[in-house]
């Protein structure tokens, strides 16, 4: 796990040296509250981790880290059985990553992605309540779904209902390779913008998008949107 780590009060790992920091093959139960608080690490490996007995999350981690994880087990005795990706003090994504589908969802609070972000075929991502996200700065988000597996985003909720977040955005200053392949978008708009706004120097590909449940019209702003999906338009 690294040459001198330590659990803090609430479960927050610090760690002498924070970078290139590994889990593997690491068990953890019994905690007061969330299990691991990993925002502060520059995880390179989060591997076969099992948690059990958690009265929160298993583990929160800093989204770019959210590539670092693999073969996870959560027990049903896990209360908030989901992978916490946020940006905290460390700042926007600024290093391409690549988030594959686990045992359990991850949940997502605001984010900026200023590189390319991949989700693949078969994740869950759930979103925190009002959450809005960011596509700048040369970064492209990839949704690549399948029509066996396709990615879903969605409330986090307990009860999910339309407008629980509230958007995703495409910065006038976001890469022109943005694609969303049989993805399902659901439960946003709540700020009445669409559920996907792209700038006017914008531009997302979809194909085979699915848009349900939302608060609002699918897709505002001026970008310019490529591909065969059905969507509205916001006026």
């Amino acid at each position: 796990m690294g040459d001198r780590m330590f659990v803090n009060e609430g479960g927050s790992v610090t760690a002498e040296d924070a970078i290139g920091v590994t889990f593997r093959d690491v068990q953890v139960r019994h905690t007061e509250g969330l299990g691991l608080a990993l925002e502060d690490l520059d995880l390179q490996e989060f591997a076969r981790v099992s948690f059990s007995d958690v009265p929160s999350h298993p583990v929160r981690m800093h989204a770019s880290s959210l590539d670092t994880v693999s073969d996870l087990t959560v027990a049903d005795s896990v209360q908030e059985p989901r992978i916490l990706g946020i940006m905290g003090g460390r700042g926007p994504v600024t290093t391409d990553t690549s988030i594959s589908p686990q045992s359990v969802p991850y949940e997502l609070s605001d984010v900026s992605f200023e590189a390319d972000v991949r989700v693949e075929a078969g994740a869950i991502i759930q979103v925190q309540p009002e959450a809005r996200f960011f596509v700048a700065e040369g970064g492209n988000l990839f949704l690549d779904g399948t029509e066996e597996s396709p990615v879903i985003w969605e409330s986090a909720a307990a009860s999910p209902s339309p407008g629980d977040w509230q958007e995703i955005t495409f910065d006038d200053t976001a890469g022109t390779e943005s694609t969303f392949s049989h993805a399902i978008l659901r439960h946003g708009g709540s700020d009445g913008h669409g559920v996907v706004h792209g700038q006017s120097d914008a531009q997302l590909t979809l194909e085979g998008v699915t848009f349900e449940d939302n608060a609002t019209c699918d897709l505002g702003g001026s970008g310019a949107v490529l591909g065969d999906s059905t969507y509205t338009v916001c006026d």
